[in-house]
């Protein structure tokens, strides 16, 4: 079993603790979104389908008419001026570095630590996917995972 072999002399005392209760089925889940699909007696997927239909109907089943891009502004506005490096790091220093990488599994520290002409490539995708007006399918999905 490999949670077995991560326990050794190191190991705090309570997380040995939490481990043995959990074999004995005693442990609580501090787990906010398990417990509650546990009460409603329905899978955590569902849970959360329920949740995404009931706070955020508008984009939980998005239709080809939810992003539209707004096309009534002038291309002078502020907005509309192509991405830049300079603002890919200004936006990369402020970063939090500590965040959780996205579904790529790419971070904070390893978009600062590309060479700049691979970085480039960041801000003329930004700019092409703005000009064209159409969001790749994978921007549209995310996992909330609330703390």
């Amino acid at each position: 079993m490999d949670v077995c072999e991560t326990i050794n002399g190191h190991t705090h005392t309570s997380k040995v603790w939490a481990f043995v209760q959990s074999i004995f089925g005693k442990r609580k889940t501090n787990n906010g979104d398990a417990r509650v699909a546990i009460r409603e007696g329905v899978s955590l997927d569902e849970l959360a389908e329920e949740a995404a239909t009931t706070f955020f109907s508008h984009t939980s089943h998005p239709s080809a008419t939810t992003y539209n891009r707004d096309n009534t502004t002038a291309d002078e506005e502020a907005y509309n001026v192509p991405f830049t490096m300079t603002e890919l790091h200004h936006a990369l220093e402020r970063a939090n570095a500590r965040s959780m990488p996205g579904a790529y599994k790419v971070c904070v520290a390893h978009l600062r630590s590309l060479p700049d002409c691979h970085k480039q490539a960041l801000p003329d995708e930004i700019n092409h996917i703005w000009d064209s007006g159409e969001l790749p399918k994978t921007w549209k999905f995310a996992i909330v995972n609330p703390s």
